[in-house]
C-alpha cells in the first residue's frame, strides 16, 4: 500500500546543523565515494551491483550504538551486541519499546548504491520479537518504506505497514520485505517505527541482515 507520510529526510532546512543533517550530508558524500569506487572497479555496467553498507549492523559509527553507514532519528533504534540471539555477525539493530519516552515515530535509513532507473528491487531483513509480558503492549506499526530522489526531494515509491502485534514471539526469526521499481538512479530504504501511545509500552525487537536484490 502507498502512503504519503512525512518524509524525515525533508524535515530540516538546507542550512540545518543538527546531528541528523550532518549525518545526511555525510551519507551523501559517502554514497558518492562508493559510486566512484564501483565505477573504478568495474562493478557498474552489466553486473551493476546493488550495495547496502553494514547490512548486518556489525560495525559501529561515532558511538557503539550508532551503526556505521545508517542514519537514525528519534528514540528507539540502536546498534546492540549483547542482545541474544544474533542472526549473524557480531551486532544487530535493536528496538526497546520500554525505553521510548518521546512522542512521534523514530526510524533509520540508508541510500542503496548502484541502482538503475526502471529496475525493480527487493529489500528484505530478519526480525525477532520478544514476548511482551503482563499488560504491556508492543509498538503500533513498523513501516518498511522505499523512496527515490526526485529533483532534489525524496519521493515515496512504496510503503508496507506491519502491525507489530502480528509478529510471532516464539523466539524465531521472521523475514520481512518490500519491493519497488525506481524511476531514477536512486533508492532509499527506511524503517519507521510508530510507538504505542501511553505508558504501558513493552517489548524488544531485533533486526539483522538487510539484503537488497534485483527482481527479474
Amino acid at each position: 500500500s502507498r502512503q504519503g507520510l512525512a518524509k524525515p529526510s525533508e524535515s530540516f532546512p538546507k542550512n540545518c546543523d543538527s546531528t541528523f543533517c550532518r549525518q545526511d550530508r555525510s551519507m551523501k558524500h559517502l554514497t558518492r565515494l562508493i559510486s566512484f569506487f564501483l565505477m573504478l572497479t568495474g562493478c557498474y555496467g552489466s553486473a551493476y551491483a546493488q550495495v547496502l553498507l553494514n547490512p548486518s549492523f556489525d560495525d559501529s559509527g561515532s558511538t557503539e550504538e550508532e551503526p556505521m553507514a545508517w542514519v537514525r532519528w528519534g528514540e528507539g533504534f540502536r546498534r546492540v551486541t549483547d542482545w541474544k540471539p544474533i542472526h549473524s555477525g557480531a551486532g544487530q539493530l535493536g528496538y526497546d519499546h520500554t525505553a521510548v519516552s518521546q512522542g512521534g515515530n523514530c526510524g533509520i535509513w540508508q541510500d542503496v548504491v548502484g541502482v538503475q532507473a526502471g529496475k525493480k528491487y527487493k529489500i528484505s531483513l530478519y526480525v525477532m520479537a520478544d514476548k511482551v509480558e503482563g499488560a504491556r503492549l508492543p509498538p503500533n506499526t513498523l513501516e518498511l518504506r522505499l523512496e527515490h530522489a526526485d529533483n532534489g526531494q525524496q519521493s515515496l515509491l512504496e510503503s508496507k505497514m506491519i502491525p507489530m502485534i502480528t509478529l510471532p514471539t516464539d523466539g524465531t526469526w521472521q523475514e520481512i520485505s518490500i519491493e519497488g521499481t525506481t524511476p531514477s538512479d536512486s533508492l532509499r530504504f527506511l524503517m519507521v517505527m510508530t510507538p504505542l501511545d501511553g505508558e504501558n509500552r513493552g517489548g524488544k525487537f531485533k533486526f539483522d541482515d538487510v539484503k537488497v536484490e534485483l527482481v527479474p
